[in-house]
């Protein structure tokens, strides 16, 4: 007999609750996500990413003098970018020796429930989910490419922008390294200066309602560093202690507030079973901040582009299958199915997919920056 597609209790219906869990996972921290808010998950029932950019305008208005004709001059236009989708999924199963051996977390000896299991194994594809989302994101925005590669290391989905700014200590214009010479380097002044490059020739804007997200131990290096220990002191006298005091100092130089930014993954399974921290990877890596602008209408940088799922749209009407329940348009683009092949052995198979990639449509109000 062929595997069939399997319907759980009423109490728990799998293909509604995947979507749900991801927007959890997104919304978890207060304030939600700033990396997917900046890059907000959408849908389109498109199998290619396309956008347009139009052109910086340039120059200034030219002199007639009175009675003369004006000059004929050339206008900007835009150009049009096209980006294949990766398409990405995977497979968790539940095998029959699982379901006989196995006993309920909590319990001495009682079997365990599948249904309680699936739901585990829901909760962390959709864990997994936005990790590949954020993961994503943030090399993007970070060093304005990304290589995305599959479990034997082939790169399998990959894009970069064009003209992406990055800023590195140690290149024009930047001091030394915060962490690597204490001493001498000059972050604030670092700051000031990307900020001022970041602002030429756009109408992105990077001053104390943009963000610069970074992981924790960047907070660190910056209270180690001589200039903020001893050159710049809080309106009380006081050395700057923590978040918050190098935020009230980022500010009041015109300067946006640093937003912590800590989630990360296991690399494998045995790692997080052993929670084996040496082998935990950052979303955001150490000694790196990627500074986000703010647009003068408000416009959204870029989006996480979900496009054509064909799988999901042969399985919708199918038993057990209905649309998700989620309020978010982008759900649409989000594929979960939960097989029973029922015959020997016994399993269950879950799979979760989507297709698509990151845009950045406003390539210049964004920025990534690293130091040593």
């Amino acid at each position: 007999m062929p595997a069939t597609v399997s319907t759980l209790a009423q109490n728990y219906d799998i293909d509604l609750i995947l979507p749900d869990l991801m927007v959890d996972e997104m919304e978890a921290e207060q304030g939600g996500d700033p990396l997917l808010e900046a890059l907000p998950p959408t849908y389109d029932d498109f199998d290619a990413i396309r956008w347009n950019q139009y052109e910086n305008g340039y120059g200034l208005l030219g002199l007639r003098g009175l009675g003369g004709e004006p000059d004929v001059v050339q206008v900007p236009g835009f150009r049009e970018y096209t980006v294949a989708p990766g398409y990405y999924g995977e497979r968790a199963v539940l095998d029959e020796t699982e379901m006989t051996k196995d006993r309920r977390a909590g319990t001495a000896n009682l079997p365990a429930d599948p249904e309680e299991r699936l739901a585990i194994m829901t909760a962390y594809q959709a864990d997994k989910g936005v990790a590949r989302l954020r993961k994503t994101a943030s090399d993007f925005l970070l060093t304005g490419k990304f290589r995305n590669t599959d479990a034997a290391g082939k790169v399998i989905h990959a894009d970069q922008i064009e003209n992406y700014r990055t800023f590195a200590t140690g290149g024009s214009g930047l001091g030394a390294g915060w962490a690597a010479d204490p001493t001498n380097a000059k972050p604030l002044n670092d700051l000031k200066y990307v900020q001022n490059q970041l602002q030429i020739g756009t109408s992105s804007r990077f001053g104390p309602d943009s963000k610069i997200l970074c992981q924790d131990g960047v907070i660190v290096d910056l209270l180690a560093t001589t200039q903020i220990q001893s050159v710049y002191k809080s309106k009380f006298g006081s050395t700057p202690l923590g978040m918050e005091g190098v935020n009230e100092l980022l500010v009041g130089m015109g300067l946006p507030k640093l937003v912590p930014y800590n989630y990360g993954y296991f690399n494998t399974l045995d790692d997080a079973v052993n929670r084996t921290t040496a082998n935990f990877t950052r979303i955001m890596p150490a000694k790196s901040m990627i500074w986000l602008g703010t647009r003068p209408k408000g416009q959204k940088i870029g989006r996480w582009a979900l496009t054509r799922n064909v799988p999901l749209n042969l399985l919708k009407g199918n038993q057990g299958m209905v649309e998700n329940r989620s309020a978010k348009a982008w759900a649409t683009g989000i594929g979960i199915s939960l097989y029973l092949h029922n015959r020997l052995p016994f399993r269950y198979e879950l799979d979760v997919w989507f297709n698509g990639g990151p845009v950045l449509e406003y390539g210049t109000a964004a920025a990534g920056f690293t130091y040593t």
